[in-house]
């Protein structure tokens, strides 16, 4: 997970986010809609990188490694209706090193899917 943020002054000027889940991706949008707006940042500048405030989300469990990819992805397009290959090709897991594999099949399975 890469996170770099550029300040200028009080004004967030630029950013670079790469990797992470979904709570890092919603991170990166509210700082990319904060940037575009040009406001100046309310408050500490490491509260950037804070997860949003509400209530607790339960943490997704990583089931690609290498691709990145949670549980919660992974269940969300099987239940869209994916096949297993449809499912890799679509997120990438099981496509690097296959340790995922039988994870994958498992949860496919869970949903529905013939392995």
């Amino acid at each position: 997970m890469l996170k770099r943020v550029a300040w200028r002054g009080d004004s967030l000027r630029g950013l670079a986010f790469a990797g992470g889940g979904h709570a890092e991706r919603e991170a990166g949008e509210r700082l990319l809609q904060w940037l575009l707006g040009g406001e100046p940042w309310p408050g500490a500048k490491l509260a950037a990188f804070a997860p949003r405030q509400g209530p607790e989300r339960k943490q997704d469990r990583l089931v690609c490694q290498c691709k990145q990819v949670g549980e919660a992805a992974i269940r969300a397009e099987l239940e869209r209706g994916l096949s297993l290959t449809a499912l890799k090709a679509e997120l990438g897991c099981g496509t690097v090193c296959g340790s995922c594999g039988p994870e994958l099949a498992r949860l496919a399975a869970d949903c529905g899917q013939l392995a």
